[in-house]
């Protein structure tokens, strides 16, 4: 995601107006656009069940302006195992596939009280932090963005 990403009319950074997060159709929609995503979680529960410790990262007030700690969710396997090569953090951390719906519904209830917001494809903070100006992180309100997800779902089901 570039500097240069527009604000949108609901608060988050590089969301178009249609929740398409402004991508090509090569990245079916980015990640409030695609019906799966990607989660960073250290934990051993398998798929089924859902990720009891996802990666939470400082939003610098961009994952919804409040500050805090956002949840970083990926749009592609790739991105999330770029992110944890790079941030290489052993301890069981490992790239998971969640969907839209099940994202959503964690969002709404209890789980991760500590994620005010939602980063979009974020870089490792070190990374962030060597560039020659501050990168803010692409993100939302979380529960702005699991409006969009039951939106998506909605629409997946409608068509699938």
């Amino acid at each position: 995601m570039g500097a240069g990403a527009a604000e949108g009319e609901d608060g988050g950074k590089g969301c178009a107006p249609d929740g398409s997060g402004g991508r090509d159709a090569g990245h079916a929609g980015g990640p409030a656009g695609s019906s799966t995503l990607w989660l960073i979680a250290r934990d051993g529960s398998g798929r089924s069940e859902p990720p009891r410790e996802p990666l939470l990262v400082d939003d610098g007030g961009g994952g919804g302006g409040r500050g805090g700690e956002a949840l970083a969710v990926f749009g592609h396997e790739q991105e999330a195992e770029m992110y944890l090569g790079l941030w290489a953090p052993g301890g069981g951390w490992r790239a998971r596939e969640i969907g839209a719906g099940e994202l959503a519904s964690l969002l709404r209830g209890p789980s991760w009280p500590g994620a005010r917001g939602v980063a979009l494809d974020p870089l490792p903070g070190a990374l962030a932090g060597a560039a020659a100006f501050d990168l803010p992180l692409v993100g939302m309100d979380r529960d702005r963005f699991a409006e969009r997800l039951e939106r998506v779902a909605r629409e997946a089901r409608r068509r699938g």
